[in-house]
């Protein structure tokens, strides 16, 4: 072998060792451009979930908490309950008259509530079941959002506290202490007079 077919050799393994580089580049920028543009079409998507939530209002009462906290509106929002929802105690339709089983739209931000009944009637009726599977479907501005399943338990209102932020109940205790440094106030003034 010449010096000649030497170099030619070694210059054709240099060259296809430059080209596997170059091909493993290319397919790197490739798997690199499209999970930035996963990343972008994830990141715009809106993300609608539901929960049980012990109420502001009236902490005894379980309600329903459906919100989307995506930058984008969600279109054709359902849900799936398995097993349905329990009758709520003042309709005869249940749960399915309070919900819509489809809501065309939920721009972001929009959290919407329906009251499911009280906490201990819920928690102590055999007939009601703890755990329910939900699957959250909805369309975003790049088309459908992958479901969401999981499962939410009645179970874990069980130990929640029971007082409520900001309602009545405070102001109902701010008299009542009012009433007693009053009628404390009345007996030191009758003692002295």
């Amino acid at each position: 072998m010449d010096a000649a077919t030497v170099v030619a050799i070694i210059a054709a393994i240099i060259a296809a060792a430059a080209a596997l580089a170059t091909f493993q580049q290319a397919r790197s920028a490739r798997q690199q451009t499209e999970l930035q543009r996963h990343m972008r079409v994830d990141s715009a998507q809106p993300y609608v979930f539901v929960d049980f939530r012990m109420d502001k209002a009236q902490a005894a009462l379980v309600s329903v908490h459906l919100e989307n906290r995506g930058p984008t509106v969600a279109t054709n929002v359902q849900l799936t309950w398995q097993p349905p929802l329990p009758e709520r105690q003042h309709t005869k339709e249940g749960f399915a008259a309070l919900a819509p089983r489809r809501l065309p739209s939920m721009p972001p931000g929009r959290v919407m509530t329906w009251t499911l009944g009280w906490g201990d009637k819920l928690l102590n009726d055999s007939a009601v079941p703890t755990e329910y599977l939900v699957t959250v479907e909805a369309d975003g501005p790049f088309g459908p959002v992958e479901p969401l399943t999981y499962t939410l338990s009645l179970g874990d209102m069980a130990h929640q506290e029971a007082i409520p932020a900001g309602s009545l109940h405070k102001v109902e205790q701010a008299i009542t202490r009012a009433a007693e440094k009053l009628a404390t106030g009345q007996q030191a003034i009758s003692r002295a007079s």
